[in-house]
């Protein structure tokens, strides 16, 4: 059979290394797709517990039909109390958007340190199944963190040092190391964090600011519809409890009717307010894409071996005059059609090295490499093998099936069924090609729709970076002494016109969510706290009313613009207190 196959690839140069390099460049892209969907759909999955581990949520105030999980310190904590198929519950931030700055003074020299570091309750943390490899969680109080063992090695941290907030040591806020904890599974959320530092009091949170994502773990047995209704109905006696009528109860839970959310299902929210995140039709889009690809790939195949059938044909035919079994004559092609396809593979294994050391690779949320995706590879290379050898029957069947005497006579011709199947292959093959081609065109229109849509403020020469609370802080809430020498040293450079500050990323669902009493009614809205330059800077008009002054920084109970549909639905009106 090996003979054979040589004899093939000398006889059918052309044929061959055509049909070799066009299922490598499919099988690469199925590999490198695959790396992708794989990413996307085990995404949170491999937490520990993750199926019984769900984020806290309620109906989106802005939004009908949506869901948020931003909430105060308190209120969760009041209605999941005393439900007892909640193993555990808490607050605590998943997702680590960057670095944060640390330094440690270490034989006589300052180590500065970028560590991404999120915040969370004890409880919260408790929701998730740490393993210490060091210390744990006893000792987790205010001023204190856990680290990765990951992190641990990366800066040669243990149990017991004092990192100072900010770089240079030039903070008087430490923060204790008190565990170092077994590194997270990935992909997953908890994997991107580094560390994890204690929350303030829950005392001292203030219970109007809604900011804070809140996680349960239930038990094995537990029913979500269940836990659900049991949530509601600690919601109403709260409510109750605070002095609200039941008609007033009625109208406000309809805003509060908590929801659990499964851990693995965040990744794909809409509304996940992750660092990563993901679209199921897009998963499943490139899914279809994938099989489009290796169907494309076999057609091609099999319409270049019956291209080749009136050239080898007589040469089979003559092994049938000479004796051979028809049998292994069929095995001999089914061979040949397994060691294009691993000549295939090996190629496709080079393209893949050659995309994973280019920029081109980035487009990917995780590596590429085969040494970290070996499972993803070798599960691809089985079935590729069992696929091409199931394809192989039928060409292998149809060249072996004619008369020998009227093929060495000269008078063979492809037979209808034969021509018909053939012009079918092309057909299809043509069909899938240029829907994949419409569909690249539609891609790169919503691609250039996406970057050139009209974000509402002026984004030309716009650069954002994130500044650490040390330097744009002061020795107060209203001290902006720091900011302001930060600011002045920047606009030293002639190339920075202007610098204005926000409290998070403008462009993203970061956002505030907070509660005011305004005209006797609790409302709630999305708030971004920014300097009194900012929106100056970002070119966003002021239709009515006025701008922001440098002296509203200094208001003791701050200065609010709302947007003019908030305006319209809350009755707003200018002036007022809040």
């Amino acid at each position: 059979m090996i003979k054979n196959f040589i004899t093939l690839l000398r006889r059918y140069t052309t044929s061959s290394l055509l049909n070799v390099v066009g299922m490598s460049v499919a099988f690469a892209a199925i590999y490198l797709i695959m790396v992708q969907v794989r990413y996307d759909l085990s995404f949170d999955k491999v937490i520990p517990d993750s199926e019984n581990i769900y984020r806290l949520e309620i109906p989106n105030w802005w939004q009908e039909g949506k869901y948020m999980h931003t909430w105060n310190r308190q209120l969760p904590d009041d209605i999941c109390e005393g439900i007892p198929e909640i193993e555990a519950g808490g607050t605590i931030e998943t997702y680590a958007w960057s670095g944060n700055n640390y330094s440690i003074k270490r034989n006589h020299t300052i180590d500065n340190l970028k560590i991404k570091t999120v915040e969370a309750e004890l409880e919260g943390l408790e929701v998730f199944h740490f393993e210490f490899i060091e210390g744990g969680l006893e000792n987790f109080t205010i001023s204190s963190m856990i680290i990765s063992e990951e992190t641990a090695e990366k800066f040669d941290l243990k149990v017991g040092d004092v990192l100072t907030v900010g770089r240079g040591l030039e903070s008087d806020k430490t923060c204790d190391i008190v565990g170092v904890f077994k590194n997270f599974p990935k992909p997953s959320n908890l994997a991107i964090c580094e560390g994890w530092v204690c929350m303030e009091p829950q005392e001292n949170s203030e219970p109007r600011n809604w900011g804070y994502p809140y996680y349960v773990r239930l038990n094995e047995d537990a029913s979500v519809v269940d836990i659900e209704s049991k949530l509601r109905s600690q919601m109403v006696e709260y409510f109750l409890n605070m002095g609200n009528t039941y008609e007033d109860v009625e109208s406000e839970i309809k805003r509060f009717t908590p929801r659990l959310n499964p851990l693995p299902a965040i990744y794909f929210d809409e509304l996940s307010y992750s660092p990563r995140q993901g679209n199921l039709s897009t998963t499943y889009s490139l899914i279809a894409i994938a099989v489009l690809i290796l169907v494309i790939s076999f057609i091609n195949f099999i319409n270049f071996f019956f291209a080749l059938i009136p050239v080898r044909i007589k040469a089979i035919n003559t092994y049938k005059v000479f004796g051979a079994p028809t049998s292994k004559l069929r095995l001999n092609i089914i061979f040949e059609t397994l060691g294009l396809t691993l000549l295939s593979i090996l190629g496709a294994m080079v393209i893949v090295f050659t995309f994973a050391n280019t920029p081109l690779s980035e487009y990917i949320s995780t590596s590429v490499a085969l040494k970290e995706n070996w499972q993803l590879a070798l599960s691809m290379i089985l079935f590729l093998m069992i696929f091409a050898a199931i394809v192989s029957l039928y060409p292998a069947f149809y060249i072996t099936k004619f008369n020998p005497a009227l093929v060495m006579k000269g008078s063979f011709q492809a037979t209808k069924s034969g021509k018909i199947m053939r012009y079918s292959l092309v057909g299809i093959q043509y069909v899938i090609s240029i829907s994949l081609i419409i569909c690249s065109l539609f891609i790169s229109k919503q691609h250039k729709y996406m970057l050139q849509h009209e974000m509402g403020f002026n984004e030309e020469q716009l650069y954002t970076i994130k500044v650490p609370y040390m330097v744009v802080g002061g020795g107060g809430d209203m001290d902006c002494t720091r900011r302001d020498a930060f600011t002045d040293e920047l606009k030293k450079n002639p190339n920075i016109l202007e610098v204005a500050y926000g409290d998070c990323p403008l462009v993203g669902l970061t956002h505030m969510g907070w509660t005011r009493n305004y005209k006797d009614q609790w409302i709630n809205f999305s708030s971004y706290p920014v300097s009194w330059n900012f929106l100056q800077m970002m070119g966003i008009k002021i239709e009515e009313g006025r701008d922001f002054l440098p002296s509203d920084e200094q208001s003791e109970n701050g200065v609010l613009i709302f947007n003019r549909e908030a305006a319209d639905r809350f009755g707003i009106e200018l002036g007022t207190t809040i």
